[in-house]
């Protein structure tokens, strides 16, 4: 029987993120998505300005009648929140499906930097959110965000080992770390807390930054974990389909402002 997961995120118009690539990814691995947008954005934040319509007064609704209909979710996928209202709310929402897998992308920052709009509170608020998590994906300044750490552009390997294992306090017993480099490759982690192992991928660096990329990432990974991929097996995918994607748009000099060209690969996501 498909896998169905309910994708809590926003969707923007314009720039290849979020719902956007959320559910082309998952559903050509060969699982349902059932997306719940939390806003309706123009574009996504990083161009110059941007309209953003608040969806979350909708929820209530839309729990309500799942409620009626005893509809089931095999995972629950959070992304962006923006509000410390809806991080109550998400609480409030996971708790009711308590047999599904949760995943969460604590998105908060990235490069060092905390997103614009988003305070203190919404840090903790994202900690009391992955607590409810059995698999989060943050990238590096999001781990440090959690954790109360200094950001630095490079971190040795016992750093991060330490980092993923300490986020493991807070509950979730799998992190996939993303956002770790030296001078030369890009580096992605997992680390399984029940029994402490540790996996390490690699790329070469492409110069440039590619938004939307953390969505594709944790998308194909929870793609993969949801048809029976190990660990491991999925931190590969997931790594490979992202810098095949971030290769192609840089090599044919596509303006990565507006999502990376991964379409063509999706085909490859069906196979095993």
């Amino acid at each position: 029987m498909t896998k169905k997961v309910l994708a809590i995120h926003d969707i923007s118009v314009v720039g290849k993120c979020s719902l956007s690539v959320i559910m082309p990814v998952i559903s050509s691995c060969g699982v349902e998505v059932c997306p719940l947008p939390t806003a309706l954005l123009s574009n996504h934040t990083a161009f110059n300005e941007y309209s953003f319509t608040d969806l979350s007064s909708s929820l209530d609704l839309i729990l309500e009648k799942f409620r009626h209909q005893n509809f089931k979710f095999d995972a629950i996928y959070v992304g962006y929140l923006g509000t410390i209202f809806l991080v109550e709310k998400i609480c409030d929402l996971i708790s009711n499906f308590p047999k599904s897998k949760v995943y969460i992308d604590p998105v908060m920052g990235d490069n060092g930097k905390l997103y614009k709009n988003f305070s203190i509170e919404y840090i903790s608020g994202m900690r009391k959110v992955i607590e409810k998590a059995d698999v989060i994906f943050p990238n590096l300044t999001e781990a440090c965000l959690l954790l109360g750490l200094e950001y630095k552009e490079y971190f040795s390997k016992d750093d991060i080992h330490s980092i993923v294992k300490k986020l493991s306090s807070f509950g979730p017993k799998l992190i996939f770390l993303t956002g770790v480099k030296d001078e030369n490759y890009m580096y992605s982690y997992a680390y399984n807390a029940e029994n402490e192992d540790f996996y390490c991928v690699n790329n070469l660096r492409v110069d440039g930054n590619y938004y939307g990329t953390g969505d594709i990432f944790a998308s194909v990974i929870i793609g993969k974990l949801e048809t029976n991929y190990d660990i491991y097996g999925a931190l590969v995918a997931a790594s490979s389909f992202c810098y095949k994607s971030i290769l192609k748009t840089y090599n044919e000099k596509s303006d990565s402002k507006f999502g990376v060209l991964f379409e063509t690969f999706l085909p490859e996501l069906g196979g095993k």
